[in-house]
């Protein structure tokens, strides 16, 4: 019997890599950024702007193991539950693994963001860095409180647009 390759968008050659991303872990560098992004909007400083995309271009091109948020929590933060788990007093229960590229997505959001918010406060367009600033702290804000992500639904979007059938008879409409 022959096998057939299942249809639908096949992932990239680097999200096939990535590893499961701890979404607690997420929600923790979300948390970070957001008060990165406080700090960008008290301070109107570029170089903290700057700094924020480089954290984001690590986590979209390089991959979400290798941001410093997530090492940080998984350094720090989830030992520490792990510990509090074993006494029994708390209960935060089992890593939470979810997809990375979704999570790459976001960061590739964030850093274009970010970017453009850098541009704006280094050329004296303040309000573009300002709106930049605060488009990323909303995005931030939502993913630390309630888990939401902005870059899972862009990243199906983004599926759905590059999908190209790897046989003329898979499209939709081919004679069967």
């Amino acid at each position: 019997m022959p096998h057939f390759p299942a249809r639908g968008p096949t992932p990239s050659p680097a999200a096939r890599a990535d590893p499961p991303a701890d979404r607690r872990g997420d929600r923790f560098a979300a948390g970070l950024t957001a008060l990165v992004m406080i700090g960008v909007l008290v301070t109107s400083s570029e170089a903290l702007f700057a700094a924020q995309a480089v954290v984001f271009a690590l986590g979209a091109f390089v991959g979400p193991r290798y941001a410093p948020y997530p090492a940080l929590y998984r350094a720090v933060v989830a030992p520490r539950l792990a510990a509090l788990d074993r006494v029994r007093r708390f209960r935060f229960g089992a890593p939470n693994p979810g997809p990375a590229a979704p999570v790459r997505g976001a960061h590739a959001l964030g850093f274009t963001l970010a970017v453009l918010g850098s541009i704006g406060y280094l050329t004296g367009l303040a309000s573009l860095g300002m709106v930049a600033a605060w488009l990323v702290l909303a995005a931030a804000v939502t993913n630390a409180a309630v888990g939401f992500s902005v870059g899972q639904p862009l990243y199906q979007v983004f599926l759905r647009l590059n999908h190209r059938p790897s046989h003329p008879d898979t499209q939709q409409g081919a004679i069967a």
